[in-house]
């Protein structure tokens, strides 16, 4: 039914967020994140799950993989990596699986 369902991913997204907001605090406690920088920055951060994950989640492994991804992400913009040369010269070489410009195509369908 659409209410179960709709619970469902009420209870994946409520890990999504405990996740990232617990990475962005433990980023700050280890020092990732300076404490006097915490007030000056903005994380836009975007997580997608698979509707697989919604219909038979495991939770401590959908909370685990979220805090950990959204850890990495952060170490690495807080040391500029990949550093803007890298993102300008790989432009045109790298795509996100989910889609290709070029093709309109996704490596999911």
């Amino acid at each position: 039914s659409t209410r179960k369902e709709s619970s469902a991913a009420s209870d994946v997204y409520k890990r999504q967020q405990s996740a990232v907001s617990d990475a962005i605090l433990d980023s700050v406690i280890e020092d990732v994140i300076p404490r006097e920088e915490v007030n000056d920055l903005c994380m836009i951060i975007l997580l997608w799950i698979s509707p697989e994950c919604v219909s038979e989640p495991d939770k401590k492994d959908l909370y685990r993989t979220n805090y950990e991804a959204t850890k990495i992400a952060i170490k690495r913009a807080m040391n500029d990596e990949p550093t803007i040369d890298e993102l300008i010269a790989n432009r045109k070489k790298v795509w996100h699986q989910m889609y290709h410009p070029e093709t309109g195509e996704s490596l999911w369908d």
